[in-house]
């Protein structure tokens, strides 16, 4: 039960400073950046978006968070890697790694939720 809230309260503050910390940079990005609508802020705003609603549902389905800030996560680490120029890697721990990170810390606790629920 303990490690269950750990891991549901981690998640839940852990995922809303980066949805925050992406919704941010995306709006700043779109007001202060002189540079044209690219493919690549296309796909930016979807991941931003679904970073933000698979963030904003964790607080109250932690199975459905958890399965869409992974496949975010994925997407966004597959994104950095193959858009970015020379530190790929970095790129793909800056973006993607947190958002997949605490989306496995969703699906444990939900995991957890329903091994006790069960036993």
């Amino acid at each position: 039960m303990l490690l269950r809230n750990a891991f549901r309260w981690i998640a839940r503050i852990l995922g809303s400073l980066i949805g925050f910390y992406w919704l941010f940079m995306g709006v700043m990005g779109a007001i202060y950046d002189k540079e044209s609508f690219t493919w690549q802020s296309v796909f930016m705003v979807i991941f931003i978006i679904a970073t933000v609603f698979a963030f904003t549902i964790g607080w109250w389905r932690e199975r459905l968070a958890g399965i869409c800030a992974v496949l975010t996560g994925i997407a966004q680490s597959f994104f950095a890697f193959f858009v970015s120029g020379h530190n790929k890697w970095f790129a793909v721990m800056i973006a993607g790694v947190p958002v997949l990170s605490v989306g496995i810390l969703y699906l444990l606790s939900w995991q957890l939720c329903k091994r006790q629920i069960s036993v």
